[in-house]
Formats: C-alpha cells, sequence, structure tokens
C-alpha cells in the first residue's frame, strides 16, 4: 500500500478509519444503554424517536464502513493521484459522521453522555476529543478543495 500513499493520504486514510471505529463505539454505547434503560416503564428503546435516531446512525455508519473497505481494497492497485482524493473523501465524511453520531449518542445518554465517569464515559470522551479528528490531515474545506482540484486532474489526463 505503501507505494500508492503520498504522505498525507495515509494519515487521512487513518482519520477516516479512526473517525469510524469511534462513531461505532458510539453508537454501542448508546444502543446498549437505550435497551437496559427504563423511562416511564419501558425501554428507552421502545420509543419510536430513540429508534429513528439509531436508524439515522446506522445509516450514516454502513455506507462509511464499505467505502472504507473497499477504498483500502483498491488502494494497491491504483495511483497515488488517484488515491490521494479518496482517502480524502473518507476523511471527511468519517470525521463528519463521528461528530453527528457523537451528537446523538450523547442525547440518548442524556446528562451520563456529558459527565466523565459512569455508563456514558466513552461518548463524552469521544465528544471531547472529536475536534481532534475533525482537523488531522487537514479541514473539511481545505480537503474538499483539494479533492476538487484532484479530480480536474485526473480528468484532464
Amino acid at each position: 500500500m505503501s507505494n500508492c500513499l503520498s504522505a498525507f493520504a495515509h494519515e487521512r486514510l487513518w482519520v477516516g478509519i479512526t473517525a469510524l471505529r469511534l462513531s461505532r463505539v458510539a453508537y454501542e454505547d448508546a444502543y446498549r444503554h437505550a435497551l437496559k434503560r427504563k423511562t416511564f416503564g419501558k425501554a428507552l428503546f421502545e420509543n419510536q424517536v430513540i429508534r429513528q435516531k439509531f436508524a439515522k446512525m446506522t445509516n450514516r455508519l454502513e455506507p462509511t464502513q464499505a467505502y472504507m473497505e473497499h477504498l483500502v481494497f483498491r488502494s494497491v492497485r491504483m495511483s497515488s493521484l488517484e488515491f490521494s482524493p479518496l482517502a480524502a473523501m473518507l476523511k471527511v465524511q468519517a470525521a463528519h459522521h463521528l461528530e453527528k453520531v457523537t451528537r446523538e449518542a450523547q442525547q440518548v445518554f442524556g446528562g451520563l453522555g456529558y459527565s466523565r465517569g459512569g455508563q456514558g464515559w466513552r461518548v463524552e470522551q469521544i465528544s471531547r476529543d472529536v475536534r481532534v479528528l475533525v482537523v488531522s490531515g487537514g479541514s473539511e474545506e481545505i480537503l474538499l478543495d483539494m479533492i476538487a482540484k484532484q479530480q480536474k486532474r485526473l480528468a484532464n489526463l
């Protein structure tokens, strides 16, 4: 894989994979909490609004997971010029989704998602660290501009 990765493409791939993994951690913790937390005599998960939150989170995670797996598979079969914007797209997408999934997970946890101890501690930790991943390897605006320029270069080959 190293032959097709520029220094930043490798970092962006790593950040994208890390952001996706942290999204899954936040999702899993919130899901487990929703299944066991009782409100008004029933599990929190029995509330339609809560189920919709999980459906929306899944709708962010699964396509990003598939894209990441496909990108890693293709990474050894393409040039650095082709791979670099794709790694940047994964990073932008996964970091964006991490922000959204973490927010929804905190909503499911309520106050527990904002305290450093207890059941929601991992979600709280992720919420404090999410901005590091969002800006690592380039901000969304910078990367989107770079992606557009790389795509133009590829179109002119």
